[in-house]
């Protein structure tokens, strides 16, 4: 049984992923927290971003490290940004490097920028327009240098995501049939993938029959704008909220379509999950807690 070590396990991708794979694979689980979310897991409390990390793990053997954990911020000023997601990543190299594991990085498509090719390829310019997407890039760098994947990835949904990210919000007002907002008049298109279809990339390249290296993007089958998603969770929620408008949206004209025919063709990556049934199942979970 292939042995794999995710980082970043308590986090909104990580457990999801841990979730995911445990059936088939002996999983290691760490993160920064004494105790996993997960029940049932192996789990070694770690720093990535610290020099103990490495020892953290000498009794232990790795095929493949997931690195999902990461610092996110907005804030370019952060210097936390640097410490975890680069010193972090060398620390994964270094730990990959003492197991001979392959490793496989969660990235993020707005390495790229501003969108100036549809659709959206590996090929696209890179051009990060905050310091956390630099330094995904960097992520991306080193991985590549020990011939690991990096997995660059839209806006991840799924049960358990932020409440304050936009599908959040939009279904959350749905369900209590208030109004939804739109910035501008709602032209932006984005994509959205699910949690679960990420794990079940990994998994497809954990179980390839070729030695899958390089930058693939991970998306869900279609884009929508935000006027669609919307309307989509209204519809899903079956709900008698209006859609209302206010302001300027200076990012109106950005069109997140994203091509995955590299993944597809390399090791199988189809998504699973529409957005309606994402739409559905996280209606169902406010809806439980809401009801406890």
């Amino acid at each position: 049984m292939k042995k794999i070590l995710i980082t970043g396990a308590n986090g909104f991708i990580g457990k999801s992923i841990v979730k995911n794979l445990m059936d088939e694979f002996d999983i290691t689980a760490t993160g920064r927290q004494d105790k996993s979310v997960v029940p049932n897991v192996d789990y070694v409390s770690a720093d990535f971003s610290d020099t103990n990390f490495v020892p953290a793990f000498n009794n232990h053997k790795f095929d493949y490290i997931i690195h999902v954990g990461a610092c996110v911020s907005h804030d370019n000023t952060n210097k936390n940004l640097i410490s975890a997601n680069c010193l972090g990543i060398m620390n994964v190299a270094d730990l990959a490097i003492k197991n001979n594991a392959k490793i496989v990085f969660i990235s993020g498509v707005p390495v790229i920028g501003t969108p100036i090719q549809i659709p959206i390829t590996e090929n696209h310019p890179t051009n990060p327009n905050s310091a956390y997407h630099a330094s995904k890039l960097f992520g991306e760098y080193i991985t590549g240098i020990y011939n690991g994947v990096s997995l660059r990835i839209p806006s991840p949904v799924g049960v358990g995501m932020p409440d304050n990210k936009i599908l959040s919000v939009f279904i959350s007002n749905a369900i209590k049939n208030q109004d939804i907002t739109l910035v501008g008049n709602g032209g932006r298109i984005q994509n959205y993938i699910d949690v679960a279809d990420i794990a079940n990339a990994v998994r497809n390249i954990i179980n390839s029959d070729k030695d899958i290296s390089g930058v693939y993007n991970l998306a869900g089958a279609h884009s929508y704008s935000n006027l669609e998603l919307a309307q989509i969770c209204i519809d899903v929620c079956k709900s008698r909220s209006n859609i209302v408008f206010s302001g300027a949206d200076a990012l109106e004209n950005d069109k997140w379509v994203i091509s995955t025919s590299k993944a597809y063709n390399d090791f199988g990556f189809v998504p699973k999950i529409d957005i309606h049934e994402t739409i559905k199942n996280i209606k169902n979970y406010y809806e439980n807690i809401n009801n406890v």
